[in-house]
């Protein structure tokens, strides 16, 4: 009798003990009212009062419409993991990212912004790249494998270089990196010439104007290698025979028709006219050049006409002194007494 006394007290003690325990845990912690009533154990999970941000991991978008039961498969609440990867099969096939939330939110598994994702990954899509579909360059995307990609432009567009023939990419040797000569924010491979700037009269649209040869990179960029009908033809004044510098730039803008003209470098070359005595002196170049078809030409006499018998008179014991432009010129190169 009371051996049976002593078994039927170990059956209860253990009984208290083991119903006495959290079926959750003992790390679980919180009110059982927050998720049962007092009428059942039982849970109608949509009325579970229980504040999800007290834990590591709060409940965002999608999340909150989930199931606890799709998560905590165990009655040992704590025991889930909170990586994605955890819960959501890797479809990409470790091509890409673990961390889903790289790409995705967790309002939704559509990405709103594929330039923003890949200006991250280090290759921007801009210009043509911005308008083509992911299989162009990705080709398992419909599988929703993204296997990594080499940025190099050679590696998409090979074939694009080797058969381009006007100019031949192979013949000529251009580089493999497309970006050299192609502006990437175009909408099309257009050429870009920062190199030699096709603004203004220089906004040529057809190549050929200026690469006469199939070897572009005999393109001479000096002006006369283009210009020089128009430096031989010019009469007003006639170049040639000024032997007018043959480097455009330093009279003439980039301006439709060449014009204004400006000879800048009248000062350091010829004779102070932009500064010293005769700054603001003269309004066109005729002023003292009277021929304009011959520039090397000029006059001193005709603006000092009103002063030769001052001259005359200053210069009497200077020997071998005429009133003569070119001997004007020749005493007083710089204009200056």
């Amino acid at each position: 009798m009371y051996r049976l006394s002593q078994i039927i007290f170990v059956l209860i003690f253990f009984s208290v003990v083991i119903f006495s325990q959290n079926p959750h845990g003992k790390d679980m912690k919180i009110d059982c009212a927050q998720c049962h009533t007092s009428d059942s154990w039982n849970v109608d999970f949509r009325n579970i009062d229980f504040d999800h941000n007290s834990t590591s991991f709060s409940l965002y978008g999608r999340h909150r419409l989930v199931d606890c039961r799709e998560c905590h498969a165990s009655l040992i609440l704590s025991d889930v993991k909170s990586e994605c990867v955890d819960c959501h099969t890797d479809i990409h096939k470790n091509t890409l990212s673990m961390q889903c939330n790289n790409c995705h939110s967790e309002d939704d598994w559509i990405i709103e912004d594929f330039t923003v994702i890949h200006e991250e990954a280090g290759f921007p899509l801009t210009g043509s790249h911005h308008v083509l579909d992911c299989s162009e360059c990705h080709n398992k995307s419909v599988e929703l494998i993204f296997e990594p990609l080499s940025t190099d432009c050679f590696s998409c567009h090979e074939n694009n270089y080797n058969n381009t023939t006007s100019p031949n990419h192979i013949e000529e040797n251009f580089p493999m990196d497309c970006y050299q000569c192609h502006d990437l924010d175009a909408e099309t491979w257009v050429i870009s010439h920062d190199f030699f700037p096709l603004e203004k009269s220089h906004n040529i649209s057809d190549c050929f104007t200026c690469h006469t040869e199939s070897n572009y990179k005999n393109t001479s960029s000096e002006c006369i290698s283009c210009h020089s009908k128009d430096y031989d033809n010019a009469l007003n004044p006639d170049h040639k025979i000024s032997s007018f510098s043959k480097n455009c730039s330093e009279c003439h803008t980039l301006d439709p028709g060449w014009s204004p003209a400006k000879y800048e470098n009248h000062d350091d070359n010829d004779f102070p006219i932009f500064s010293g005595k005769h700054k603001g002196e003269w309004s066109q170049c005729t002023d003292c050049h009277l021929d304009p078809s011959n520039y090397s030409v000029f006059t001193c006499t005709d603006c000092h006409k009103h002063r030769k018998s001052k001259m005359d008179e200053e210069h009497d014991e200077e020997g071998g002194y005429i009133y003569e432009s070119n001997a004007c010129y020749k005493c007083h190169p710089d204009g200056d007494k």
